[in-house]
């Protein structure tokens, strides 16, 4: 049938079934926690398809409906997740890539939308640890990883300048500077890694000031440091290494 109001709703509920089998949610959804999924991403993804095959239909009967196209971004990047995480890192890429053209059409007739912004922020990382981030299935490009890491850079640094007060856009930029380091250590720069280690530190260090119980922050400042001293250490430098490695213990 042609009633867009009912495919929406089926839609949404093959969604909500893939989210329960296999842990995954677009990037304008709320994650589900690891623990309420089934691991189940063979289904997981035969679910997402059928959403994916109406999302589509309904978009490109309506280009002008932007419900239809960010519910079309959703299922792309929920798809996306869940090849980058357990399956084929090049259709990860091919669904985000698909994502991000979504936002960037719409971000050009509202440039100061920030959960637009955010969005493609997390594509741009979803698609460098397709290409390269170690810990993920990916395929090995690590100057790709680099360039869709910069670019997840640029937007967020431009977020944090905005709102220097969001400790999400923070902790954002934190972990993309850690992406850096990881990529800095493929690439055998052991200057660029100790840096971009350094550079989450003192970011994540702001935010256990202004947080101080946020044992998320916490860890992360000790994990940055420890990182900053390892790779030192590597390089010879204990008078470096040292202060690093005491503050994080």
């Amino acid at each position: 049938g042609n009633n867009q109001a009912l495919l929406r709703e089926i839609a949404a509920a093959y969604e909500r079934v893939g989210a329960v089998q296999g842990g995954v949610a677009g990037s304008l959804q709320t994650p589900l926690p690891a623990t309420s999924n089934l691991g189940d991403t063979k289904h997981a993804r035969d679910s997402f398809l059928k959403a994916l095959k109406i999302r589509e239909t309904l978009a490109q009967g309506d280009l002008r409906n932007r419900d239809a196209q960010m519910d079309l971004l959703n299922c792309y990047t929920a798809l996306a997740a869940l090849e980058i995480t357990s399956g084929d890192p090049q259709k990860g890429i091919d669904y985000d890539s698909k994502a991000a053209r979504i936002i960037e059409n719409e971000l050009r007739s509202d440039p100061a939308n920030e959960k637009l912004q955010t969005a493609l922020a997390g594509v741009y990382m979803g698609m460098a640890k397709a290409y390269g981030v170690p810990g993920l299935n990916n395929l090995g490009d690590v100057p790709s990883a680099v360039s869709y890491s910069q670019k997840t850079q640029a937007i967020v640094e431009k977020l944090v300048k905005e709102h220097p007060d969001n400790h999400f856009y923070s902790y954002f930029l934190g972990s993309v500077h850690n992406t850096l380091s990881f990529l800095a250590q493929l690439r055998g720069d052991i200057d660029d890694e100790i840096a971009e280690c350094l550079k989450a530190a003192e970011i994540d260090r702001r935010l256990v000031e202004a947080e101080p119980n946020n044992t998320v922050y916490r860890r992360e400042l000790a994990i940055q440091l420890g990182n900053a001293g390892t790779a030192m250490l590597r390089r010879d430098d204990r008078a470096g290494a040292l202060p690093n490695m005491k503050e994080a213990l």
